[in-house]
């Protein structure tokens, strides 16, 4: 997870647009890490920076969803 988010830190401070492969990667490594707050936070970053989620994006919510409930 440090990794994912390192290489966030360092494609935002490069200018770099997030998508929504990028997005999934980082919500797929919170999922993994067990980091239910952090991937709630990155569909709401999703969210206000108008990216729009796809079919695996809703799959990996869902099971932070069932994680979470």
């Amino acid at each position: 997870l440090k990794g994912a988010l390192h290489i966030e830190s360092r494609a935002r401070a490069a200018g770099v647009a997030m998508n929504v492969h990028m997005y999934n990667a980082l919500i797929a490594a919170c999922e993994r890490a067990q980091e239910w707050d952090r991937a709630l936070a990155l569909q709401q970053a999703m969210q206000a920076e108008n990216v729009a989620p796809n079919p695996a994006t809703r799959e990996l919510m869902a099971e932070v969803g069932r994680r979470v409930c």
